[in-house]
């Protein structure tokens, strides 16, 4: 019984990370980019920018999509102008009331993929406030969901929507780490 009980719990612990593994653990979500090479999710508001073109972008949906679903809430230091639309797709609203994009063809989401463009224009301050601006993808209104739907099968993968910062609170290039642990005395 001695033997037995570890190779019990061995095949119990292989069985449950192979089950349950990280893979598995990963949450569909929809986060706005402020680069192309969708890297940068906190950028500064600066007064020189006028204009710039934000990427709403798709992770971990491990599916082809056809459609999807959300909300951006913009701060009051941009002015939403347009939606950008990938080649092939067509849209019912806005992102800033509420957007539907539907896909000609399958978009894979298999890795990160824009689902879409958005055009802005910066109010800004010449200084950033002491608190963050979050630019935040939520659900659409009617659905009450950020939400895209499988190309076949159309069954829904529920996303969560992401906030996106104008302003981070800690530039680490800026600070030193005793005026950051300063913070916490």
């Amino acid at each position: 019984m001695r033997r037995l009980l570890p190779a019990v719990i061995i095949l119990t612990a292989i069985y449950a990370t192979g089950t349950f593994g990280s893979a598995d653990a990963q949450v569909p979500y929809v986060q706005i980019y402020f680069d192309s090479n969708l890297h940068q999710t906190t950028t500064r508001c600066t007064e020189n920018a006028a204009y710039d073109t934000l990427h709403v972008v798709a992770h971990n949906m491990n599916a082809d999509i056809s459609s999807i679903e959300y909300r951006i809430h913009y701060t009051e230091w941009t002015v939403f102008l347009g939606d950008l639309l990938p080649p092939g797709a067509a849209s019912v609203g806005d992102s800033n009331q509420g957007i539907r994009i539907s896909y000609s063809s399958p978009l894979s989401v298999f890795a990160p993929a824009v689902v879409q463009s958005v055009r802005i224009g910066w109010a800004c301050n010449e200084e950033c406030p002491l608190y963050d601006y979050g630019l935040i993808v939520q659900p659409h209104p009617e659905s009450g969901k950020v939400v895209a739907h499988r190309w076949l099968g159309g069954t829904d993968i529920e996303a969560v929507g992401m906030a996106s910062l104008l302003c981070g609170s800690v530039d680490t290039e800026e600070r030193t780490w005793g005026r950051i642990k300063a913070l916490y005395r």
